[in-house]
């Protein structure tokens, strides 16, 4: 189908009309918010909203992180938002920054496994040869960026292992 540019001009600013308010975070009924579980973000800032969507905490939830994004057992990994990737904007960033956080929190456990089987001498040659190309893989979500890479050396030295970067 091909449209005018009229009517995408059209199409635009009732979309644009559709997201006024979009910023606000909208809670479904019966959802207190002070009682509402932690969002991640600070105060009210429109960085954070799509972060906070309740389809957002849903996703988070289902891949086993809180609904702030973090990791319970900081044993088992990190969290997406513990990772030092960017802070999504959209759903389809927060689905990508979950997926990159199964695939490096696997490749954090691989690292371990290696450390303790004696099949990487130091925590560095683990970071190098496990974790980051997991980290490049997701370069696009910022995974191997400086906070990316900083976070999972603090990891690897929060399980004993020093990561000598």
């Amino acid at each position: 189908m091909k449209i005018t540019k009229r009517q995408l001009r059209r199409i635009i600013r009732e979309t644009a009309k559709d997201l006024e308010g979009y910023g606000q975070i909208n809670y479904p009924p019966g959802y207190p918010e002070e009682d509402a579980e932690p969002l991640y973000g600070e105060g009210d800032d429109d960085y954070y909203v799509a972060t906070r969507t309740p389809q957002a905490v849903a996703e988070l939830k289902a891949a086993g992180f809180t609904s702030d994004g973090r990791m319970e057992d900081t044993s088992r990994g990190l969290g997406p938002f513990e990772m030092g990737m960017y802070t999504p904007q959209n759903q389809m960033e927060i689905e990508d920054n979950i997926q990159a956080a199964i695939e490096i929190n696997v490749a954090l456990m691989a690292a371990v496994d290696a450390l303790e089987a004696g099949t990487a001498t130091d925590g560095q040659q683990a970071y190098w040869d496990i974790i980051l190309p997991v980290q490049r893989k997701w370069s696009k979500r910022g995974a191997s960026d400086t906070e990316g890479r900083e976070s999972a050396g603090t990891w690897l030295e929060d399980q004993g292992y020093d990561w000598g970067y």
